[in-house]
């Protein structure tokens, strides 16, 4: 698992193509993947529930117990 998401990384496991935009705009040089980023980025509107298959455990419980 990359320690910053792209959108090439979206684009390579099949991220849908509006959310693979809205993430480009939102995050141009890509987004390191921490708890703050994730809430960030549900926040603005990204669908976290497709990116929780990639999160490492440490992730995967913070963002568990946010939603």
């Amino acid at each position: 698992m990359p320690k910053i998401i792209t959108s090439d990384f979206l684009k390579t496991h099949r991220a849908c193509d509006e959310q693979v935009a809205l993430f480009a705009r939102l995050y141009p040089y890509g987004a390191e993947l921490v708890p703050g980023s994730i809430i960030r980025a549900a926040e603005q509107g990204l669908n976290v529930d497709w990116l929780a298959q990639f999160l490492p455990a440490p992730a995967l419980r913070v963002y568990l117990k946010a939603t």
